[in-house]
């Protein structure tokens, strides 16, 4: 006889008569299994010509036994069957019910389940479904632009492709009816994709005319944003380029006004004012003459016309570079400085000091060029006195 167990759909051959004699038997002493094999030896040669026959009868009973316990076995045993609705949910009912899962854009072209008993009505049911696209499925596929707004769709479906989804559900038995749970789909939906119409509107397919349309408009708008920057630097480059023709310009008219103010012979005519604009005010005449020029190297000699004796020679060097304004009103500012030379300092007396109050000692003349002549002032470290100079052109 055979067992069915309707969990795993397999038989269990059950212990004969037989097989409990010999255990029985093979539980017996020495002595006794002795005794019973030379009864069994007698037995066997008084029924020896029907030896054959036995064999034969009793291995038909083996086999036709078995057989049948197990026709009934596979109609009376609960859960190994898929037919009967008391058992497990009909193949109509499954169907129907992955049906409902499926999203519209999806139709069911065949269907393959397998039912598996878990426990006292409850089952699983594994299902194999090849689906039909009804329409062209779309996936995203990658983000362009700075902002990376613009979203390329790409195709993963073309209508009328077919694919196979493998799932599973599971079923309880309710009354005379069968409740089962939302199918779970293995392989997933989100990877076939879904349709034009479930993604933004500005959305782009990849390869189609838009999207073609989108690059060559993208294109276009970079080249032209290329074309406005290279005009743009060409304008600043050009605008840089007169700065400095200007500036060269103007250097060059302030080199030649320079060296025409301090050229060999050039003569001045001023005074010396000590504390400007102060009470106690002081005036001197002074005379200054250029002696020398090379190239931008200048020497120059100042005197007191009142007491010729009265002179210091100065050395310098022209700027033609426009310097840092500081105290002057004017944006322009190409000063002239003017050192004393060591050997030729002048030598003044007590007599003269007393006589004459503005002495040249330890000047720095530091001249500016103006309509009229000369401007600027007189500097000396060793006796702390600051000169305030303007001189006009001696012509």
């Amino acid at each position: 006889m055979y067992l069915c167990n309707p969990v795993s759909r397999s038989f269990t051959r059950l212990p004969t008569a037989e097989y409990k004699r010999n255990q029985a038997k093979n539980q017996m002493n020495p002595a006794m299994q002795l005794h019973l094999k030379t009864l069994n030896r007698q037995t066997l040669s008084r029924h020896k010509p029907h030896t054959q026959k036995h064999n034969q009868m009793k291995m038909s009973k083996e086999i036709i036994l078995p057989l049948s316990v197990m026709l009934i076995a596979l109609v009376m045993l609960p859960g190994c069957s898929s037919e009967d609705p008391q058992v497990a949910p009909l193949k109509s009912e499954i169907e129907a019910n992955v049906k409902l899962a499926l999203p519209p854009f999806l139709s069911l072209a065949s269907f393959e389940s397998e039912v598996i008993p878990v426990v006292e009505n409850r089952v699983k049911i594994n299902f194999k479904s090849n689906v039909k696209a009804s329409e062209d499925l779309f996936i995203t596929d990658r983000f362009l632009g700075d902002d990376r707004s613009q979203m390329i769709l790409k195709q993963s479906q073309s209508a009328g492709s077919e694919m196979n989804l493998y799932g599973s559900v599971t079923a309880e038995r309710n009354m005379d009816k069968w409740d089962f749970s939302r199918p779970q789909i293995d392989s997933g939906l989100a990877q076939l994709g879904s349709p034009r119409g479930a993604f933004d509107s500005r959305a782009l397919v990849d390869g189609s005319e838009a999207f073609k349309n989108f690059f060559a408009e993208r294109e276009a708008k970079r080249a032209e944003q290329v074309k406005i920057a290279e005009e743009r630097e060409r304008q600043n480059e050009e605008a840089r380029i007169a700065l400095l023709e200007k500036q060269r310009q103007e250097q060059e008219a302030v080199r030649k006004k320079l060296l025409e103010a301090t050229a060999v012979g050039k003569r001045y005519k001023g005074i010396l004012v000590e504390s400007p604009g102060g009470s106690s005010e002081t005036r001197q005449a002074v005379e200054l003459q250029f002696t020398s020029q090379e190239k931008s190297l200048i020497t120059a000699e100042l005197h007191n016309p009142d007491e010729p004796s009265h002179k210091q020679t100065f050395t310098g060097e022209l700027v033609f570079e426009q310097q840092p304004e500081t105290n002057r009103s004017n944006n322009r500012h190409y000063p002239i400085i003017l050192s004393p030379k060591q050997a030729s300092r002048a030598r003044v007396s007590e007599n003269d000091r007393d006589r004459f109050r503005i002495y040249f000692e330890e000047c720095i003349l530091s001249l500016d060029l103006t309509d009229q002549g000369l401007e600027g002032e007189a500097l000396t470290s060793k006796y702390g006195a600051k000169y305030g100079l303007r001189m006009q052109t001696v012509e």
